[in-house]
């Protein structure tokens, strides 16, 4: 089945499933129009047991979403965080979208100019004016963010049997089925993987045990206790396959900034290019909802895009 053909039949089911669920706070998000949303299903990383996906890209003309200006998007997979990780599987899809309000970031990034409430308040004057010179030097383009379930897997070792399946899973049947459903560019360097906090540690490590599907790997505000050196050694092995475009992001309020330092010079020892960006906020929603998706979204349109 094509992608054009998926939609059709999947996107009544997400309009269900958006209407049954409030977010925690009691707030529900609109849906935005700015969005188009398909919810995908497919055999999850224990090969049998049914797992669905939410995939959101940019609604950009027609009764899909897809226009003849812009057929394929990069791919972005986002991982949630330990909260939701608690959820069934099915509403832990959703969070990104109804607890983290991704679409209004998205919406933001669209319209062309952010504001400061299109952070929540947290955002440096000079970090504004930065992201807005981008979004007029360049329009934001969008990507395709699949969004699954993250399991808790932060008790485990870094590189253990649980998460090498959950990696696989990711890199192998999760790609290959947002490739059938949306409208993608199916090439490395077009697909990436992010995620916050628990979602940033097994972005990381998913990232780094098969960088022959990750060109972009980033991770906001990574849970790193007393991994940083097992991951340091991720990326050091990674690279000697392939290059690829790094991005650890965290915050003054961060209680993991010292540690998101901390592999940032490991990886800088390893002599391995990098990013390190630390911006405004706490560890929580607050950020998940404002700097968090903003800086996630408009990274992953240039880093997959090749214009950074």
């Amino acid at each position: 089945m094509s992608w054009r053909s998926a939609v059709g039949s999947s996107c009544v089911a997400l309009v269900l499933l958006a209407t049954l669920w409030v977010p925690r706070d009691g707030n529900a998000q609109a849906t935005s129009p700015n969005v188009h949303h398909v919810m995908i299903s497919l055999p999850g990383p224990d090969g049998t047991t049914p797992q669905r996906v939410l995939l959101t890209w940019p609604r950009r003309g027609g009764p899909t979403g897809w226009s003849q200006r812009e057929s394929d998007f990069p791919v972005l997979i986002a991982l949630h965080g330990a909260a939701e990780a608690e959820l069934e599987p099915a509403r832990g899809t959703l969070a990104w979208n109804a607890e983290y309000r991704v679409d209004s970031a998205i919406s933001a990034l669209m319209s062309g100019s952010l504001s400061v409430s299109s952070f929540g308040g947290l955002v440096r004057d000079a970090r504004l004016r930065v992201l807005n010179d981008q979004l007029r030097t360049r329009v934001y383009r969008g990507v395709v963010l699949a969004t699954p379930y993250t399991p808790n897997l932060l008790s485990n070792a870094p590189g253990s049997a649980a998460i090498r399946t959950y990696s696989d899973w990711l890199a192998g049947p999760l790609l290959a089925a947002i490739r059938a459903n949306a409208p993608v560019l199916a090439t490395r360097d077009a697909t990436g993987i992010d995620g916050v906090s628990l979602g940033g540690r097994l972005a990381l490590e998913a990232g780094f045990l098969h960088p022959e599907a990750f060109g972009m790997v980033e991770a906001l505000q990574p849970a790193l206790g007393g991994v940083v050196d097992a991951i340091a050694r991720q990326a050091i092995q990674a690279a000697h396959t392939a290059p690829q475009n790094i991005r650890i992001v965290s915050s003054d309020g961060d209680a993991g900034l010292e540690q998101a330092r901390a592999l940032s010079t490991a990886l800088r020892a390893a002599h391995i290019t990098h990013e390190l960006a630390v911006v405004r906020g706490a560890h929580g929603y607050e950020f998940n909802r404002g700097p968090g998706a903003i800086e996630m979204m408009l990274h992953a349109d240039r880093a997959l895009r090749g214009v950074l």
